[in-house]
């Protein structure tokens, strides 16, 4: 089992992963409102370049992420020796190649980064029922998942997709409650991929060897 870093030094390489995954995702994500490739078109007026919504569907970050979806379900599927971590490092190379993801991608990518550099423990956590995900570093393995208030100081929530990024304890409300509601249901979490250390062959096949060449510092 890993064991645990310092706080400032987890918070280090957090804000590192969360660096490297926006700067990695230049087209980003087609759900986000803030994203412009994923709601509106440009024209020019008078010579100057302005905004025009436009459906979604037919946004470019939309098509990115949806075929780059399709294209990893097929690998995946297709390939019975993938493990779930190969399976997590695809989903960050394949974003990284295509440049654009949704939350699931944006924890993908970090998580790729900080395994790849060899920063353990490190994991992605999904929303229990729900449709979020996001990456923790250094988060005690023997404390409840489900719970950030239970988490070891020195845990790092990274939340690229969100663009959050704090102690585990401090995670945002947003994060924390659900925004139906107004707020009052709580979110709990649960483990999606955790890796402790590397697995032994994850960089022994073609996929392991792509993702560290694209994320190796």
């Amino acid at each position: 089992m890993a064991g645990r870093m310092d706080a400032t030094k987890a918070m280090e390489l957090g804000k590192a992963a969360y660096a490297f995954t926006l700067d990695a995702l230049k087209i980003g994500a087609a759900n986000r409102q803030s994203n412009p490739l994923a709601h509106v078109n440009w024209e020019e007026v008078g010579g100057v370049e302005v905004p025009v919504f436009t459906r979604r569907q037919q946004s470019y970050a939309y098509q990115c992420v949806n075929g780059m979806r399709a294209l990893r379900k097929e690998i995946v599927d297709a390939d019975a020796k993938m493990t779930d971590i190969e399976k997590e490092l695809f989903r960050g190379l394949l974003a990284h190649q295509t440049r654009c993801g949704n939350c699931a991608e944006h924890a993908a990518m970090a998580f790729a980064w900080l395994y790849v550099n060899g920063h353990f423990p490190v994991e992605v956590l999904e929303v229990t029922g729900g449709d979020h995900a996001f990456c923790v570093l250094n988060r005690d393995g023997a404390t409840d998942p489900a719970k950030p208030e239970s988490w070891n100081a020195e845990a790092v929530y990274i939340d690229a997709w969100r663009r959050e990024i704090s102690f585990g304890r401090e995670m945002p409300r947003s994060n924390r409650n659900s925004l139906g509601g107004f707020g009052f249901t709580k979110l709990h979490f649960r483990i999606k991929t955790r890796a402790e250390a590397p697995e032994g062959d994850a960089f022994g096949r073609a996929i392991g060897k792509t993702v560290r060449a694209a994320m190796q510092m």
